[in-house]
């Protein structure tokens, strides 16, 4: 009985690992405006079968996410707090499967002109 408890067990474990979002995952564009809008594409493997996903960015969700295939995920970036800075990525499944891309998106001051009238 003990034996067939342990091997129930390993194989359990073994498939939840088989089915977990790959931890070394890719965001391009690595960065854009503070304003946000900036479409996103995160690279990995393992992205079906968790139900769908919240993405953050920094502390913020993303608009617009799209699990394309099970190892493509499309987003825009919400907008951020004033200024440059440098934030993680993080995906939030249903099934409660976290993956965290730390320091893999910066927000970039945006420059522009400014147009006065007299």
């Amino acid at each position: 009985m003990y034996h067939l408890l342990v091997r129930s067990l390993l194989l359990a474990l073994t498939a939840t690992l088989a089915c977990a979002p790959d931890p070394t995952l890719r965001i391009t564009p690595d960065r854009g405006p503070v304003s946000g809008g900036q479409a996103i594409r995160i690279e990995g493997d393992g992205f079906v079968g968790h139900g769908p996903p919240v993405v953050y960015v920094g502390n913020a969700a993303a608009k617009a996410v799209v699990v394309e295939s099970r190892w493509l995920i499309t987003a825009v970036t919400p907008q951020s707090q004033p200024g440059p800075q440098t934030v993680d990525v993080r995906l939030v499944f249903r099934d409660g499967t976290t993956v965290e891309i730390p320091r893999s998106f910066t927000y970039e001051a945006e420059s522009g002109i400014v147009l006065r009238t007299p």
